[in-house]
């Protein structure tokens, strides 16, 4: 589906000679799509650091417009990732909403390094036989991605990507931060065009 999406868009663009002069990374050229993700994250439960670990999904629609050759301000708007724990005594699903700033630079025309700073909203559900509780969280989440974008087919581009973030969030009745690394690895799809 987020395929045919992004393949639509594409279409629609008319695509003159004038524009087919255009490259990916010239200045005013506007990029998005989506992104998937599998995640694996280690969390810090306690004072002494002891890690508990889990992995999951995330799917991440993205937005991007090149104010110079080679250098994108963009935003991740809705990371949304989803995992789910269990042991012999309880069941915990989590759900983590990052939205984040994320300006690129590209190297070489394929090659790309993305820092990413934002605001990060977790729920978490225990559930314990018929009980079940659920948690929220808010903080803050930084970090960075790296990989590769190349052309499929004209104005799409396949993305593969690898990336870091740490994130620090706490509930609204407790000071203590709660701290999670996160490890993901990327594959998606975005189409490009000129905004003029």
């Amino acid at each position: 589906m987020c395929v045919n999406i992004v393949y639509n868009i594409c279409l629609s663009q008319d695509f003159g000679n004038e524009q087919n002069q255009i490259k990916f990374g010239s200045v005013d050229v506007v990029e998005m799509g989506i992104n998937i993700s599998y995640n694996s994250s280690h969390q810090v439960t306690d004072e002494l650091k002891g890690y508990s670990s889990r992995n999951g999904f995330e799917f991440s629609p993205y937005i991007g417009f090149f104010v110079a050759k080679d250098f994108e301000i963009g935003t991740r708007f809705f990371d949304y990732k989803i995992s789910h724990t269990s042991n012999d005594f309880s069941n915990t699903s989590h759900r983590n909403i990052n939205i984040l700033v994320a300006p690129t630079y590209y190297l070489f025309s394929d090659l790309f390094i993305e820092p990413q700073i934002g605001l990060s909203f977790l729920n978490e559900r225990i559930s314990v036989a018929v009980l079940s509780v659920e948690e929220k969280y808010t903080g803050v989440v930084f970090g960075g991605r790296a990989g590769i974008k190349t052309e499929i087919v004209p104005h799409v581009l396949l993305n593969i990507s690898y990336q870091y973030q740490s994130i620090a969030v706490s509930r609204a009745n407790d000071s203590r931060d709660r701290k999670e690394i996160s490890t993901l690895f990327s594959v998606g799809l975005t189409t490009w065009f000129f905004s003029n």
